[in-house]
């Protein structure tokens, strides 16, 4: 695809949509910061939440771990604490009988859920006003914002600090 010109009505839509992506980035933390303090959980603990309930099964703590970008014994914490908000429950691997596999309650999917109803029902309606290939253009870029964000977190998280920063807790 060629580069749009430097003033150009699509280089000018690139830099807003530049410019408001750490915006929404920010929405997007204080909105799950919310959420996880109405359910008593950590946004950490949400995160493994989020990650369980979008599995196509159950999921050991390994498992939770690389989709988590989380130690073991980190998740492990946030299992134990998901189970006594009755949000998740284990269960013993049919296949080896030493793992617990752990999946979402219905509490564990209705109340957080019940939270990003509101903003759910406005994307879908805001979403609904473009055709197929917007929609196409809206997930191609989703997705590989996305894909990108997990890339980059990853080569900063293996890339050793420059001197004069600190390393993140």
């Amino acid at each position: 695809m060629p580069e749009p010109a430097p003033d150009s009505a699509a280089a000018r839509l690139i830099d807003e949509i530049l410019y408001l992506m750490p915006d929404m980035a920010t929405a997007t933390v204080q909105l799950n910061e919310l959420v996880a303090g109405r359910l008593g959980v950590s946004t950490t603990d949400l995160q493994c939440l989020h990650a369980l309930a979008k599995a196509d099964g159950p999921l050991g703590a390994g498992e939770l771990a690389t989709r988590l970008a989380r130690t073991t014994g980190a998740v492990t914490r946030m299992i134990d604490r998901l189970e006594a908000a009755g949000y998740v429950e284990r269960a013993a691997d049919p296949n080896d009988r030493r793992r617990a596999l752990v999946r979402v309650t219905e509490r564990g999917r209705s109340l957080p859920a019940a939270h990003y109803d509101g903003m759910g029902r406005r994307a879908t309606e805001l979403l609904s006003r473009f055709d197929e290939r917007q929609l196409r253009a809206v997930l191609t870029f989703v997705a590989a914002t996305r894909d990108d964000a997990t890339t980059e977190a990853t080569l900063l998280r293996e890339a050793p600090a420059a001197e004069g920063e600190g390393r993140a807790r």
